[in-house]
């Protein structure tokens, strides 16, 4: 909501949780608005094609996720079937049955967001420690072993950790297994902003080092460099998607089953890939 709410292209916005509980509010207000379309993106289901159906919507659109139940397939307009390429890509092509034109795929923040000026200040280096799955979470210890040797090679640096109010264990954990001399750089957001102040944040970052996570996503749309460390995903379905040059993709997918799946990514591979992205031309 904090992102969205003061964008220019939308005219009203309704939040719903997900829960059964509050959906007969959501409709009521939907009854009101009497949309003509309805493009659910990303939603629960099967509650909101109900609340979209039940809203007297006039035509149903439904980007289906490859796991998700088909039963109320017949009263949708149009959804997505099977898909090979990216998730971004998908929804777009759920669109071109209206005759949009689909070509255009850069995302966009609103107008408030402004990428500042570097004005000489030290490098800052964006490390997202969680992500939504344990497995898609790059260790703890490896982040520390990236945090010294990027200390190490730049002197005039700070390192900017992002994250949710859960997340501070893990910037905790990190904090207290690097030297002295490396936590005097390390500046701790973990759980101190919201989604409009996440994205300030990571339009003041020259790099993030991230997993499959939304930040990595914010920083894509903002123009961000990122790192990205990919085992069980794949980021051909939710990596980078525009900019590419942007963005460096680790992508090893988990060989030893006994260790975490993104054990095999070593902090030596990530730290130049890091180099690789902020210094060369």
């Amino acid at each position: 909501m904090s992102l969205v709410k003061d964008y220019d292209w939308f005219n009203n916005i309704i939040q719903w949780d997900n829960k059964i509980m509050r959906i007969f509010p959501l409709i009521s207000k939907l009854r009101k608005i009497k949309p003509d379309l309805c493009v659910i993106l990303h939603a629960h289901y099967p509650y909101d094609v109900m609340a979209a159906l039940v809203s007297g919507c006039k035509i149903v659109l439904r980007d289906n996720y490859r796991n998700d139940p088909d039963h109320l397939n017949p009263y949708l307009d149009a959804y997505s079937g099977e898909f090979t390429g990216h998730t971004i890509a998908r929804k777009l092509e759920l669109i071109r049955v209206l005759g949009a034109d689909v070509s255009q795929n850069k995302m966009h923040l609103p107008s408030l967001y402004k990428k500042p000026l570097a004005d000489g200040r030290p490098l800052r280096i964006g490390f997202q420690l969680g992500a939504s799955r344990e497995a898609r979470r790059w260790p703890t210890a490896s982040f520390s072993q990236l945090a010294v040797a990027l200390a190490k090679h730049y002197p005039n640096m700070e390192i900017f950790i992002t994250g949710t109010k859960a997340e501070r264990p893990l910037e905790a954990e990190l904090f207290n297994a690097v030297p002295a001399e490396v936590r005097k750089r390390i500046r701790r957001y973990a759980g101190k902003t919201q989604l409009d102040g996440l994205t300030t944040l990571i339009m003041n970052l020259d790099v993030l080092v991230t997993g499959d996570t939304g930040p990595m996503h914010i920083a894509v749309a903002a123009g961000i460099k990122t790192v990205s460390l990919f085992a069980t995903a794949n980021p051909l379905y939710t990596g980078p998607f525009q900019d590419l040059e942007l963005h460096k993709i680790i992508h090893q997918p988990p060989v030893n089953q006994d260790e975490h799946p993104m054990q095999g990514i070593s902090p030596e591979t990530v730290f130049r890939a890091v180099k690789s992205i902020l210094e060369d031309a």
